[in-house]
C-alpha cells in the first residue's frame, strides 16, 4: 500500500520527473519505508511535530504536502484527514501561544499588525465575533499576509483560545 501511496503522492504533487530522479524516488521510498518501522505512535508524534514546524515557521507550502501526505500516511482518506486536521491545530495553537506570551515573536506580529492596516480591525471583529470571524478567514483568506500569519495575528488579539482553536 504504501509503495503505491508513493506513487500517489508523486503524481499528486506533480513530481512525476521522479520516476526518472533515482534519488527522488529513493528519497521517498526511505521516508515511507521508515514510516512504516517506527510504529503509529512515533509515526503520529513525528506528524504532529512536522505541522507545528510548518505552522510555527509559517511554511506553508509544507502544510500542503503534508495533508496530501496524510491519507498515505494513517492508512486513508478520511483517517489520513482527521490526523491532519488534529495536527495542524496543535501547529497553530502552538504558534497562537508564542504570538500570546511575552516572545520576540509577538513583538514581530505587532510589527506586521502596525505595518498592515487591514489589520488593526481584525481585533475588534474578531473580539466580537470570534470563531465566526476565524472560520470565515480560514475559507477566505483575504488578508495581505501569507496564511501562515494568521495564527501569530490571532495570537495578538483579545480572542479567546477555545474560538481560535474551533476556527
Amino acid at each position: 500500500m504504501r509503495v503505491g501511496g508513493r506513487a500517489a503522492l508523486v503524481s499528486a504533487l506533480g513530481l512525476d520527473f521522479a520516476t526518472e530522479n533515482p534519488e527522488l524516488r529513493d528519497g521517498l521510498d526511505s521516508v515511507l519505508n521508515y514510516a512504516a518501522t517506527i510504529g503509529t505512535e512515533s509515526e503520529l508524534a513525528l506528524f504532529v511535530l512536522a505541522w507545528t514546524a510548518v505552522k510555527v515557521l509559517c511554511f506553508d507550502a509544507g502544510g500542503v504536502i503534508l495533508a496530501l501526505a496524510s491519507g498515505i500516511l494513517f492508512g486513508g482518506v478520511i483517517q489520513g484527514a482527521v490526523v491532519s486536521a488534529f495536527s495542524a491545530t496543535v501547529g497553530s495553537s502552538v504558534a497562537f501561544g508564542l504570538a500570546k506570551l511575552d516572545t520576540p515573536v509577538r513583538k514581530k506580529a505587532l510589527e506586521v499588525v502596525e505595518e498592515y492596516p487591514s489589520l488593526r480591525g481584525i481585533e475588534k471583529v474578531v473580539a466580537k465575533d470570534g470563531i465566526k470571524a476565524i472560520l470565515t478567514l480560514r475559507l477566505a483568506p483575504v488578508l495581505p499576509i501569507p496564511i501562515g500569519m494568521y495564527n501569530y495575528v490571532y495570537g495578538v488579539t483579545n480572542i479567546p483560545f477555545i474560538d481560535f482553536a474551533g476556527g
